[in-house]
């Protein structure tokens, strides 16, 4: 095998995994923002449950079981 071949050969067998480490550096950034995302969305989520239960809570105070206002307030 000629020098010049193998030199053609190294330097494609370098730009394809040049290639393919930025291919899967990509997707691997892209993983990494859906992971942020669903975090961000599952913190939403706990919050908005838990000010759902504050209200629930207080409009059980606040009315008696037939839904009219408590007498007490």
């Amino acid at each position: 095998m000629d020098l010049h071949v193998l030199l053609e050969v190294i330097l494609f067998a370098l730009t394809l995994i040049g290639f393919c480490g930025t291919v899967l550096g990509v997707v691997f950034a892209w993983l990494k923002g859906l992971e942020i995302r669903f975090q961000r969305i599952e913190a939403s989520k706990k919050r908005l449950q838990s000010q759902i239960l504050h209200v629930s809570k207080f409009l059980e105070e606040k009315t008696d079981f037939d839904g009219l206002p408590n007498e007490n307030y």
